[in-house]
């Protein structure tokens, strides 16, 4: 009669044991489950992050090219502003040069100038604006 009570006292142990496998394995299923969970989650962070980089990367090539469309704009009447200006000096050396000549070139320095205030302002309005052209680090720099 002393086998009954080990087997009982053994099958509890073994009832006990079981139950506590069981409930670490439900807490073992939840964590996986979690993990699964965080797992997904920062897969789509991820996607979205590549998403953000590759718009960011496409607004940086929008804005640069922007701005050399505005720099060249500007550099064409400021190298035509120098060649007359140039040519002024050269006027100014010789004797004989006709007035007219010189007010049609300080006309054409004038028309360049107002180009490039012109240029500046239309940069200026879209970096003001907030426009979707101008990125925030390039829309600082320009409005300093």
């Amino acid at each position: 009669m002393s086998d009954k009570p080990d087997i009982n006292y053994l099958q509890e142990k073994l009832d006990r044991k079981t139950k506590e496998v069981q409930e670490l394995s439900l807490e073992l299923e939840k964590t996986n489950e979690g993990l699964i969970a965080l797992y997904t989650e920062l897969d789509d962070t991820n996607q979205q992050l590549t998403e953000s980089n590759k718009k960011l990367k496409e607004e940086e090539k929008k804005i640069l090219t922007y701005l050399f469309e505005t720099v060249n704009k500007t550099r064409n009447p400021v190298m035509s502003i120098t060649r007359n200006l140039e040519l002024l000096e050269e006027m100014t050396v010789q004797e004989d040069f006709d007035r007219n000549d010189v007010r049609t070139i300080i006309e054409v320095i004038k028309c360049n100038a107002r180009m490039i205030n012109e240029n500046i302002s239309e940069l200026n309005k879209v970096a003001l604006a907030g426009s979707d052209r101008v990125l925030d680090s390039y829309r600082e720099f320009l409005t300093e």
